[in-house]
Formats: C-alpha cells, structure tokens, sequence
C-alpha cells in the first residue's frame, strides 16, 4: 500500500510503502529525485502493483518500483509536439489514475487540467483544460472512464480511449466541496460522491439523473465501493474508523 500525508515535519510528509502482511511501514524506502523539492500530494498504483506514482505539489509527477522503492523516471513533455499544451502541470497535482495494462496514466491538477500520459515512454500524450481547479479524480479500470469533480461544484466524465472526450457532465452535482468520487462496482453504472455538506449523492450515469441521497452526522471525506459491489466504504471528519453501509440494489 501506498499513501502520502499532510504535515508540517518534513520525514512525516514523505510518501510511505505499508506492508500489508504485517500491517506496518516498509522497511522499503521510497526514493525519488523530487522529493525533497516538494511535499507529496497525489498517489498511485498500478493494478500489478509494480509501480507506484507519485504526484508533488510543484506539478511534477515521477513513478518508481514498489519492490526496491527506486525511482522509474519523471513524466516530461516533448515541448515540440505539444507546446500548446503548456508543457507540464503548473500547480498541485491532485489525483492520478492508471488503466489495467499501464498503457496511459491520467493526472489532474489546479491549474484546470487533465493530462493523459504514455506510461511507460513517461511523456504527455494529451491535454484535456476545464474551467475551473480540478478537486479529485477516479479512473474506472474496467471501462477507462476518468470522473473528475472541480471547485465549480461539478462532476465530468471523461473517455480515455476516445482521446479524453467529455462523455457525461453533472452541474450542481453537490451545495458544497466535493471531497471524494467513486464508481460503482463491478458495473460501473453509478457515479458516487460525497461533499462538505455531509451528504453522498448517487447519479446514474446513464440517464444522468440523481438517483439516491444519503446524509450522515459527519462530513464524509473518502468513499469507496468494494469490487463485488456489496458494500460502499465511508471514513468521516473527526473519526479514525472506516464505516461499510449495504448495497441494497445488490441484495434486491
């Protein structure tokens, strides 16, 4: 397991490897040329889990192997072929997404865009610009979907295999900050997410209607469903533990 941290100690705001097995920190360190330039704040695997990447709040984006902790390379743009584009990201990366054979990797930032990556080659394919910071991404592995939600309180969807087109778009998608979004599991037929205004709205991607409301006591920071799709995984503000909640289309 991979994770990145908000800290004012710099040894605390590295990224960190976890032993699953032991349920403890590697003994692996990560190491990457970028970061003690800048603290960490976007993380990836790969579906082998060979890779880890690593998103900084200077834009920079580099990968390297979850076995050794050494650093693969950064991503660099090729500023002949894609000097429009504005070469790499000027502002925090925050979100990364990889599809199932590590052909393309998709980052977003708060600089208003969404970068479509060559994996292996580490260099920009594409650039997709919205109009507003880019909050959070998920990419859907089974359908290469990518959701991303911005600061304008709205949710798009993108189709990676058709050159990141806008496929889907909800406004107003939440009354306040979108903290995390989700696809439904394993038919990735709802997009889910949950925002500062303690709710978690369902929308069906379909139809693109709302179709499910669920408010709680406490803002809802993450979500997540699990791959059968059965249960939705929540953690909240001001509590330590990960709460499940039914399916009840699943059961039905």
């Amino acid at each position: 397991m991979l994770t990145c941290h908000e800290s004012a100690n710099a040894d605390e705001s590295r990224p960190f490897l976890w032993s699953y097995a032991n349920h403890t920190i590697s003994k692996i360190p990560v190491k990457s040329t970028q970061i003690n330039s800048s603290p960490v704040t976007s993380v990836a695997v790969s579906q082998c889990g060979n890779f880890g990447i690593l998103g900084f709040q200077n834009g920079v984006i580099s990968k390297f192997s979850m076995q050794t902790g050494k650093d693969k390379g950064v991503f660099t743009v090729d500023m002949s072929k894609f000097a429009s584009s504005g070469g790499p990201h000027t502002d925090e990366v925050t979100g990364l997404g990889l599809d199932v054979l590590n052909r393309y990797m998709v980052s977003c930032s708060l600089d208003k865009t969404i970068k479509l990556w060559d994996f292996y080659r580490t260099k920009l394919s594409m650039t997709y610009t919205h109009s507003h910071p880019i909050d959070n991404l998920f990419y859907n592995r089974q359908n290469d979907l990518v959701a991303f939600s911005s600061s304008e309180l709205s949710i798009s969807i993108l189709n990676v295999k058709t050159g990141l087109k806008k496929v889907r778009y909800f406004p107003n998608a939440a009354s306040n900050k979108i903290t995390d979004i989700c696809f439904s599991q394993p038919d990735a037929k709802w997009l889910i997410c949950s925002s500062m205004d303690k709710c978690i709205r369902v929308w069906d991607i379909v139809t693109g209607s709302l179709i499910d409301w669920v408010q709680f006591k406490d803002v809802p920071l993450s979500i997540d469903f699990s791959p059968s799709g059965e249960y939705l995984a929540t953690s909240h503000l001001g509590s330590k533990a990960v709460y499940l909640w039914a399916n009840k289309a699943f059961f039905q």
